[in-house]
């Protein structure tokens, strides 16, 4: 009976050895370009493994947002559906290509000294493989949704010396109308201040003043118009 279990001892011990020669990923990834080729001579001690194992799908995409972010971003995270991130390549949504879309997943738990702004982490299911482990892309949050919000292009909102303003066209004249700004970025404004189907000049406010007499040369709800000699 010693002699047996002395002989199983010895093939449990065999089978641990024989399972060193085989490789298991703790993760499902993708495999990267070995390091090492058949006939390379390798030790126990070597820092350099044989490959990398990359998780693509699902994947994190870490991008930094300003600190006054931060309010908005832990009501983002606690919501019921975490804000909506978009990934791109290229500028914008406007002219970049979509790889995808994701949800916020984290926050770090300390904002940079150096540069004012906090790493965020959003989870992205990719399946087609759009995203990849340290490709440079940019992405959208979304912060929050205006119903029935008043959207201009950025060229009809003017600055004033303390406010900003839109030139409206009633009848064949202009006038200037105070604006609020609730949003803006590269492509859109926000605002409040003037009503819907209001007619807003987009172009050649250089040459407008309150009562310059105008001609429309298009109908659209924000249109370019120019100066008449009286």
């Amino acid at each position: 009976k010693a002699t047996a279990q002395g002989n199983q001892a010895s093939i449990a011990a065999a089978q641990v050895q024989l399972s060193y020669t085989r490789i298991h990923s703790p993760v499902s990834g993708r495999v990267g370009i070995r390091a090492v080729d058949p006939g390379n001579f390798l030790r126990v001690s070597d820092t350099q493994g044989l490959f990398s194992v990359t998780q693509i799908d699902p994947i994190a995409v870490e991008f930094s947002l300003p600190q006054q972010l931060l309010p908005t971003l832990h009501k983002l995270l606690g919501a019921k559906d975490p804000a909506l991130v978009k990934a791109f390549l290229g500028d914008s949504s406007h002219s970049g290509t979509a790889l995808g879309e994701g949800r916020l997943s984290l926050i770090d738990n300390q904002v940079s000294a150096s540069t004012g702004t906090i790493k965020v982490k959003a989870r992205f299911d990719n399946p087609d493989h759009n995203l990849w482990p340290g490709q440079l892309v940019n992405v959208e949050i979304q912060t929050g949704v205006s119903q029935n919000a008043l959207v201009v292009p950025p060229q009809v909102v003017q600055r004033g010396l303390d406010n900003y303003f839109v030139y409206r066209i009633v009848g064949d004249k202009v006038e200037t109308v105070p604006v609020q700004m609730l949003y803006q970025d590269s492509g859109l404004n926000i605002i409040s201040g003037v009503n819907p189907g209001d007619t807003l000049v987009s172009d050649g406010q250089s040459r407008l003043k309150p009562g310059s007499r105008v001609e429309v040369l298009s109908e659209p709800a924000l249109t370019s118009a120019q100066p008449v000699q009286p």
